[in-house]
């Protein structure tokens, strides 16, 4: 029985997405797909221009210079976990207990990228075994995993024992992403630009680079905190593990408001009041806002941004996500028109929040639209179309 309604299921199913509307024949919604696309980077360019946006920085920036995503960050200090475990166990049973080795490594980071049970779990119960040493050991995790490891290795190390002063360190590694952050928040004449970043991320990475380029910058992490007018202000909503500070060693970091584990979540769902959610709420109810780097799988975010819009629909947020299966490649496939009937699906969801999606296939596509919302050349990072205020 179950077996026939399985099959009359599938028969059905090719007759069903004949029945969908022509918009999701994948050559006419990839030209509605681009056409929208233009006109939403148009209207995002204005509202840079006239009024001024705020940047929201999540992961995917801190991954495009080497510094590891969600899941590798809690790879790596689930070994560390393991480790700590072992060496109590030496010291209690007096007995000799190796270290996880290479091949044990490799078999727990493909374990934690297997796990589907809540990430914000395994987080808490990291959190709760590491107890007081949890910000230093997230900080090693963060600066020692990944491609970042290198100019930890070959630019920190080395140059320590040279006695250098960290002024004296080469420059911070970048990305064509970075880059273009970095340009759309220098500012211009007769351009309002950015207004301020809120940054999820707990590196510093991004602060330093814009007082690299120059621009007067203050990294803000609580409400104690504050910024001149000439000043970007770096809001790091939760909290922040700074990277001259943990190299200098320091016996305490401070982290401001450090939201990691399940457990920091409720706490923020609990308190509508506390700094962070009134900045966000501020924030989203009077500037539209330009998220990279975000996948909007967080919890909290999608709460406020959804919040916030039932209140001042008026303004309007703009997202960029990568597809999970490329638009340039679909064709006319059954997979293919499901893929087209989703992001529509999606994209719709998203905007009934207050936030238009702009697709991309690659995130290599993603530095070219940063810069032309901020009238950047992509090729020179000049501003482009901009005049000189005339007396």
């Amino acid at each position: 029985m179950a077996a026939s309604k399985k099959h009359r299921l599938r028969s059905k199913s090719p007759e069903i997405l004949r029945g969908l509307p022509a918009e999701y024949q994948t050559s006419i919604f990839r030209t509605a797909t681009e056409e929208r696309q233009r006109r939403l980077l148009q209207q995002l360019r204005a509202k840079y221009r006239r009024e001024g946006i705020v940047l929201y920085v999540g992961a995917g920036v801190q991954q495009s210079i080497g510094l590891p995503g969600w899941r590798e960050l809690l790879g790596a200090l689930t070994i560390r976990v393991m480790a700590d475990d072992a060496e109590s166990r030496l010291r209690t049973n007096r007995s000799i207990i190796n270290q996880p080795s290479a091949g044990e490594i490799s078999e727990i980071k493909k374990a934690v990228a297997a796990y589907n049970r809540p990430l914000l779990m395994m987080a808490r119960t990291i959190k709760s075994r590491l107890r007081s040493a949890a910000p230093r050991n997230i900080a090693n995790a963060l600066y020692w995993t990944g491609g970042f490891s290198e100019y930890m290795l070959f630019e920190i190390i080395e140059a320590s024992q040279k006695t250098r002063r960290s002024k004296n360190y080469p420059p911070l590694p970048s990305s064509p992403l970075i880059d273009s952050l970095v340009s759309i928040v220098q500012s211009q004449d007769e351009w309002a630009g950015v207004k301020a970043i809120v940054n999820y991320n707990y590196d510093d990475l991004l602060d330093l680079k814009l007082r690299e380029a120059g621009i007067r910058s203050v990294t803000v992490t609580s409400g104690k905190h504050s910024s001149q007018m000439d000043e970007v202000p770096c809001y790091h909503v939760h909290g922040i593990l700074p990277f001259w500070q943990y190299i200098q060693e320091s016996k305490r970091l401070e982290v401001g408001n450090f939201v990691f584990g399940e457990d920091d979540y409720h706490n923020e769902y609990a308190n509508p009041l506390k700094w962070s959610n009134v900045l966000q709420t501020s924030f989203l109810s009077r500037l539209s806002g330009l998220l990279v780097g975000l996948s909007l799988e967080d919890p909290n975010i999608r709460r406020l941004i959804d919040t916030t819009h039932r209140q001042f629909p008026r303004i309007q947020h703009y997202a960029i996500l990568k597809r999970g299966r490329s638009l340039k490649t679909r064709g006319r496939s059954r997979t293919d028109t499901v893929a087209n009937l989703f992001e529509k699906v999606e994209t719709r969801a998203f905007a009934e929040m207050g936030v238009q999606i702009l697709w991309v296939d690659e995130y290599e596509e993603i530095p070219d639209l940063v810069c032309y919302v901020g009238g950047v050349d992509p090729t020179g990072k000049q501003k482009t179309g901009s005049k000189k205020k005339t007396t």
